[in-house]
């Protein structure tokens, strides 16, 4: 299900504005020291974001997340704090190796759903 609401989000935004260019390199690089050895950059994850959107003065990053509870399940609950570290680390990185660029902003962007998708539906 998270594969199709990003696929859907990338699609809307490509097809119903113009105001953005989808990029088309999303991958995200570390800082890391030129001198780092090949086996080391093999243990550090990559980064890629859902979806970037760049325009003359501004640059989005933005992070499609899908949860059946968003907010953790709970009534006036939190987001998962994991997704605010991953895009604060996708806005810094990205920034950090682009720094003449306008500023990165960054989008978290969660589908409402009223109930739970079960599989019945689609058969």
């Amino acid at each position: 299900m998270w594969q199709i609401f990003e696929s859907s989000v990338a699609g809307f935004y490509g097809v119903e504005q113009n105001r953005f260019r989808v990029a088309t390199h999303r991958r995200i690089e570390w800082p890391v020291p030129a001198a780092t050895a090949e086996a080391d950059l093999r243990r550090i994850p990559s980064m890629e974001a859902d979806l970037i959107l760049e325009s003359n003065d501004r640059r989005i990053i933005l992070d499609t997340k899908f949860y059946q509870k968003s907010f953790g399940g709970r009534v006036g609950g939190k987001l998962h704090s994991s997704n605010l570290y991953q895009l604060l680390s996708y806005l810094r990185n990205r920034q950090g190796a682009l720094p003449g660029e306008p500023r990165y902003e960054g989008i978290l962007l969660y589908p409402h759903c009223p109930r739970s998708p079960c599989e019945s539906t689609w058969n």
